[in-house]
């Protein structure tokens, strides 16, 4: 039953190891890929990594690299490139990102559309600080524009940089939580909905090291000796670095079922917290903060435990932290019947690592796949449970292979912890059915006229392969294509018309365009 606190995601971005979108993202989930990998002596040397340093025994090489990072298309936004230059590139990438998220929803931002909300966080890359360096080796300190470095790289800037360029006239708000930063900006956007603030909301994050590279070990310290997070695991010593950015696309769920948006999972409720002083020192989480903040978001959402399938934790892979999480976690989701290991537990940093202030957002996303298609991942580099005391008698269970969930009253729990104690929770469900009885009803259109446009012919000659894969792969309807083409994106200066019967769309857009053709 959608109740008028629903909350629905119409669109989202990402941006993670080895994914260029929310779909490579979700297929490298479902196969259990990992996207830490290891560096060459090459690429550490063109990182600015001495070879003393990366020959150490105590340097870890292995890490991550984020696709696209240095490839922003400055001028498809408008941006000149001397400025481009000065944004950090997590920051270049995010606003990439907020775009694509928009066109996944089929709600482009238009100066006469709805009032469009931005709430995000981001981390420090130290991009602006070698930039600033190299600029005063080059010209002197006293010649470096420290407002121009510090605009484009602070995170009290980058929502309004979104705002800016996209032309969105709702809040621009960035939210520093540290780690749970984008799953608080999550639950700032579902707020800021509910009381009218905006009519569309984009919240999420970005997170990562520039440059991309490895990183010392130091014992006692919290990152990981190897370079790998397991989360959860009896055998994982720390977590590890990660780099990703991920967007949801949030609207009012009556208001995304009149305009007949797609929707992929619904926020039922969330919640924020703090540990307080309840915990050991300032970067340590305690157990009841972590219970809390669960209790509160079901509250919220107005479930209980027994209708948790899934638990997205944050699992940091360190061993005080995954101890108080799973503490907390399997406290708060004790079954009032008795019932023990209905829920999958896991975390998205075994696949990517730790993103950071985009490492909520990154288990949203993970969580918003499982809640529309019931497929529940495999928790990758799982051996054995850390504290298998916890672990037996609760609620909760890690699987290492592939599953499903066919319960339509599933409910997804994603949880997230800050260093500094503030936590967050978000629980989503499973979309409602929607019945296309009418268009079973309706005859196939003997021929489909589809408009595809871009800003060069490159990018549209790309669009338009992107577009017959999708169609021979099964991922949209010809009908849905269709319309969102026409009314989902902008128009651009290059423009391509295909007219084909249906079932030859795909090889009518790949057809190259013969050499006296021009755009239209």
């Amino acid at each position: 039953m959608t109740s008028e606190t629903d909350i629905a995601v119409v669109g989202v971005g990402a941006r993670f190891p080895d994914a260029w979108g929310p779909a490579d993202f979700w297929r490298n989930l479902s196969e259990g890929r990992v996207g830490m990998r290891e560096f060459t002596d090459e690429e550490l040397r063109a990182a600015g990594v001495d070879d003393s340093l990366h020959a150490s025994p105590d340097y870890v090489r292995v890490g991550v690299r984020l696709p696209g990072l240095t490839d922003f298309d400055a001028g498809f936004f408008g941006i000149a490139p001397a400025e481009a230059e000065l944004i950090d590139p997590y920051q270049r990438v995010f606003l990439e990102v907020c775009w694509e998220a928009l066109e996944h929803a089929g709600h482009p931002a238009r100066d006469d559309g709805p009032l469009v909300g931005v709430y995000a966080g981001a981390s420090f890359s130290t991009y602006a600080m070698a930039l600033y360096l190299a600029r005063a080796r080059e010209h002197g300190f006293a010649a470096v524009a420290d407002g121009d470095v510090r605009r484009g790289s602070l995170f009290d800037f980058m929502p309004a940089r979104v705002a800016h360029r996209l032309g969105l006239r709702g809040p621009a708000i960035a939210v520093q939580t540290a780690c749970s930063s984008s799953l608080t900006a999550v639950h700032q956007a579902v707020n800021a909905l509910l009381a009218g603030d905006c009519d569309i909301a984009l919240a999420g994050g970005s997170g990562g090291s520039v440059p991309e590279a490895g990183y010392r070990y130091e014992a006692g310290g919290i990152v990981s000796e190897d370079g790998y997070c397991r989360s959860f695991d009896a055998k994982s010593s720390g977590t590890a670095p990660g780099a990703g950015i991920g967007v949801v696309v949030l609207r009012r769920l009556q208001d995304a079922l009149a305009d007949g948006d797609h929707v992929w999972a619904v926020v039922e409720g969330s919640a924020v917290n703090n540990d307080g002083a309840d915990r050991p020192g300032f970067t340590a989480p305690s157990p009841r903060g972590v219970a809390d903040v669960v209790r509160a978001a079901l509250d919220s959402a107005g479930t209980d435990p027994d209708r948790i399938a899934y638990v997205e934790a944050h699992g940091s892979g360190t061993p005080l932290g995954d101890h108080v999480e799973l503490q907390g976690l399997a406290e708060a989701l004790r079954s009032p019947t008795g019932r023990t290991g209905f829920a999958g537990l896991g975390s998205v940093k075994a696949n990517v690592g730790h993103c950071g202030s985009a490492a909520g957002i990154a288990g949203l996303l993970k969580a918003v796949h499982i809640a529309h298609t019931g497929q529940l991942p495999p928790h990758p580099q799982f051996t054995a449970p850390r504290d298998p005391g916890i672990l037996a008698g609760s609620s909760l269970r890690i699987d290492t292979v592939p599953g499903r969930c066919t319960d339509p009253d599933r409910r997804i729990l994603v949880h997230s912890m800050g260093q500094g104690g503030t936590n967050t929770a978000v629980v989503l469900r499973a979309p409602d059915p929607v019945s296309r009885t009418a268009d079973a009803d309706d005859p196939a259109p003997a021929t489909v006229r589809l408009t595809v446009s871009a800003r060069t012919r490159t990018a549209l000659d790309a669009l338009c392969g992107r577009l017959a894969d999708a169609l021979d792969e099964g991922t949209y309807r010809v009908a849905d294509l269709v319309h969102t083409l026409r009314v989902g994106r902008r128009s651009f200066e290059h423009r391509r018309v295909v007219t084909a019967p249906p079932d030859r769309l795909a090889g009518a857009l790949r057809m190259p365009r013969p050499p006296q053709a021009r755009t239209v």
